[in-house]
């Protein structure tokens, strides 16, 4: 990140943080913050955040984000004077990659997948992130229904989202005109979506098999109509 910055006296201390992508736009209700939004991965998206942390734990990877603090000011550098000493900023990932991958059998209970669909239901895909600690704050309603991009054989499919916990929301897979839902996250484990973490997810969709447990011959029954003396007529 080399730059032509100078120092302006030797009283003024700043504090230093990097964001990326550079046009980031900033929030309307708090310039310190600015505004993301999920999306393909292929658009980009890719939200970057960095800051001059202590190297405490060993390395700057150790350091640990959370939801209700962002990075800890524990962990971040106080303001800085002038100095001669290379100043290194240690950057992340601000956003978090899912990816869904879609398999069957091979045998009768084999599920078309040709042009299958996955959606994520309920989630938020608006935030800001705070420039002094990274804290994430999710903004707007909960998107009722978002498609992920797949793949040519949409058996992939991908998404970038915000970090959030994933209570409440739901993947929607259709395929073969048959509708699939996995409950998040009693059904994956997966708690929450951190920041700079990729999320995979892999699926695999089967007909259900028509279960049936037995099967009775009823015996014939014989009835017996009343007697009746028949003469010629």
């Amino acid at each position: 990140l080399g730059s032509s910055w100078y120092w302006p006296n030797n009283s003024t201390e700043y504090y230093f943080r990097t964001i990326s992508p550079q046009n980031t736009p900033v929030a309307t209700s708090d310039p310190n913050t600015i505004t993301m939004e999920g999306g393909a991965i292929a658009d980009g998206n890719d939200y970057i955040w960095g800051a001059l942390l202590e190297e405490k734990h060993g390395s700057a990877t150790e350091h640990k984000f959370t939801y209700n603090n962002g990075y800890a000011d524990t962990d971040l550098y106080d303001a800085i004077g002038v100095t001669k000493s290379e100043i290194h900023i240690t950057q992340f990932h601000m956003m978090s990659n899912i990816e869904v991958n879609l398999s069957t059998s091979t045998g009768d209970d084999a599920v078309t997948l040709t042009n299958a669909t996955v959606e994520i239901l309920g989630f938020y895909n608006t935030a800001t992130l705070a420039l002094s600690n990274a804290l994430i704050t999710t903004t707007g309603d909960k998107v009722v229904s978002q498609a992920m991009t797949a793949d040519s054989d949409h058996k992939k499919h991908t998404w970038r989202v915000i970090p959030q916990t994933t209570s409440g929301v739901t993947f929607k897979i259709t395929a073969a005109g048959n509708v699939y839902v996995v409950n998040l996250p009693a059904e994956t484990g997966i708690a929450a979506w951190a920041p700079g973490k990729s999320y995979v997810y892999n699926f695999k969709l089967l007909k259900t098999a028509i279960q049936v447990t037995s099967a009775k011959l009823v015996d014939w029954e014989s009835v017996t109509a009343a007697d009746k003396t028949v003469t010629l007529e």
